[in-house]
């Protein structure tokens, strides 16, 4: 079974799909699949999940999109 890489995104605008979450970190890495939870966080944000193929990819999507502003949002 191959290893693959889960990021956690936090504070995630509430109008994102995950196919939009997908499609702006899939030019970082291979993204496997995106999750966004129906719940929100303590604090009332929106988060999610992305897997990745490679650790590669998921340290790409870090360094590039940590702290990147998405309709309003600065993710994390």
């Amino acid at each position: 079974m191959k290893p693959y890489v889960t990021l956690f995104i936090y504070n995630i605008a509430a109008t994102i799909h995950w196919k939009g979450l997908w499609t702006l970190f899939r030019y970082h890495g291979d993204v496997i699949d995106a999750f966004i939870s129906a719940k929100k966080s303590k604090s009332g944000r929106k988060f999610g999940f992305l897997r990745f193929n490679k650790i590669v990819g998921a340290q790409k999507a870090i360094n590039r999109l940590n702290r990147f502003v998405i309709l309003g949002n600065m993710i994390s």
